[in-house]
């Protein structure tokens, strides 16, 4: 949703939802961080037979309710935003820009290979490159796909 203006203004609509009808203060920046523990456990509940209860639980500790828009200095953070995302799979984006963007996230290598497979695996490349080295046919399910099929010698 980063770097899809449309898909981005209906997930921020229903997060103003969730935080006007919620009973504590809590920040956009909360929910954003929610959202996504919830995207994963939800993602590894869907991978795991009925069962199995293994699925993946996400912790998530609330962080500061104070900060507000209006006591944020937008200019600052404005060299943050990112312009483009090699994690979702965008043209123009460089490998560099990738190894970069993950050093930022203090990414070991393997985590940054782990991350690209979950993602791709999950659907999360941008709408014009949706279906470009997802390598699964059980998009949005949290599974090792991505791998098994890179790593796949035979003439499919």
């Amino acid at each position: 949703a980063c770097n899809d203006p449309s898909e981005l203004s209906l997930i921020l609509s229903k997060l103003e939802q969730i935080k006007a009808s919620y009973p504590k203060p809590v920040s956009m920046a909360d929910l954003i961080v929610l959202g996504g523990c919830a995207a994963i456990e939800k993602a590894s509940s869907s991978s795991s037979s009925s069962s199995s209860s293994s699925s993946i639980q996400v912790p998530f500790t609330p962080g500061r309710t104070d900060a507000t828009q209006n006591n944020t200095d937008i200019k600052s953070f404005a060299v943050l935003e990112p312009k483009n995302d090699a994690f979702r799979n965008i043209k123009g984006t460089s490998t560099h820009e990738l190894v970069d963007r993950a050093h930022f996230l203090s990414l070991s290598a393997p985590e940054m290979t782990v991350l690209i497979g979950g993602l791709r695996v999950l659907g999360a490349n941008v709408s014009s490159s949706s279906n470009v080295g997802v390598l699964t046919d059980r998009v949005g399910v949290l599974t090792n796909d991505f791998f098994v099929n890179l790593m796949d010698c035979t003439d499919n």
